[in-house]
């Protein structure tokens, strides 16, 4: 059924399958010379006082209420921390149009399209996948059963479409992100080593001395979808945890509704809270078939992960 703005604009056009025409019909490279011509016509009615009045009441192109310096502080100390583990990479600031709804259960209204056939990065960790699927196929080009991890991080600015009316919550905003692609080791081998990988990760930044950072408290949830993997987190991984992390709370977390079907196998979320305070949900994480699907073999893994910096920068800077 079709949205009602978009009825009445099909009426006012009097084309009706203007959309099928403009998705179908046009190749992409004629679609992008259409929508530049329109608009460099629009563009060229806009006037100054317009200008400001867009930049003021425009919530896509609002400035971060973060210092910038504080963000590179905590940059610092994150890849400082990511680089004995993950590759640090630099991304674009646009993505391939469909990047989180080709492989992902996004839908496209959530991210920013542009005239251009790209869309304004979203989600780092879908390009990071990407870019761990071509250099895994790559590997496997060269030894079919290669089982090297590729282990990235990043930190980078997105900009998210949908609308949230909470506080502390941005239309853009920064993340720094993990992403290991690897494959099928048997035994759920590559998702308990790269699960400890991140969360060890996490944990380390947040409890990391003598930095302008504090999170009194801290919990991590894990839900595992996969329920042969209880035994490895319950007689491994958190005690193992608990011994390097004494004040971190672990917990099993089967009631996790968010995510399930987005994640498979295992997700998990960190939350901290101030000294007096609720919890405030940080880092989201968890295993995807993005890789698979990339590289057309079923023995592809992929864990993704990532914490909220400007959330983290803007609440738990001393």
């Amino acid at each position: 059924m079709q949205h009602p703005s978009l009825q009445r604009i099909l009426q006012t056009a009097g084309i009706p399958n203007l959309v099928e025409i403009l998705s179908q019909k046009l190749s992409p490279s004629d679609l992008q010379s259409l929508l530049l011509a329109v608009y460099q016509q629009q563009a060229e009615n806009i006037t100054p006082t317009q200008l400001k009045e867009q930049y003021l009441n425009n919530r896509f192109v609002k400035s971060s209420l973060v210092d910038p310096i504080k963000f590179l502080a905590f940059d610092q100390l994150a890849f400082a921390i990511a680089k004995t583990n993950f590759l640090p990479i630099e991304l674009a600031p646009l993505a391939p149009l469909g990047s989180c709804s080709a492989i992902a259960s996004v839908h496209q209204n959530k991210v920013v399209a542009t005239s251009r056939n790209v869309e304004v990065m979203s989600d780092p960790t879908n390009i990071m996948a990407l870019e761990g699927a071509i250099r895994r196929e790559k590997l496997l080009k060269i030894h079919p059963k290669d089982k090297t991890v590729i282990n990235l991080c990043c930190s980078q600015r997105v900009t998210r479409a949908q609308f949230w009316n909470q506080p502390n919550s941005f239309a853009h905003f920064k993340l720094f992100a993990l992403c290991s692609a690897g494959s099928d080791m048997g035994n759920y081998q590559f998702e308990k080593q790269e699960l400890e990988k991140h969360l060890t990760f996490y944990l380390d930044l947040m409890t990391a001395a003598n930095t302008s950072f504090h999170f009194p408290k801290v919990e991590v949830l894990i839900t595992p979808i996969e329920k042969r993997l209880i035994p490895f987190l319950t007689g491994y991984l958190f005690p193992k945890l608990n011994a390097k992390f004494p004040s971190i709370i672990l917990k099993i977390d089967p009631e996790r509704e968010s995510g399930i079907g987005y994640y498979q196998t295992l997700c998990f979320q960190i939350n901290a809270a101030p000294e007096s305070g609720d919890f405030l949900n940080l880092v989201d994480g968890g295993f995807t078939d993005w890789t698979q699907q990339l590289v057309s073999n079923r023995k592809e893994r992929c864990l993704i992960s990532a914490i909220g910096s400007e959330r983290a920068v803007l609440l738990f800077r001393q």
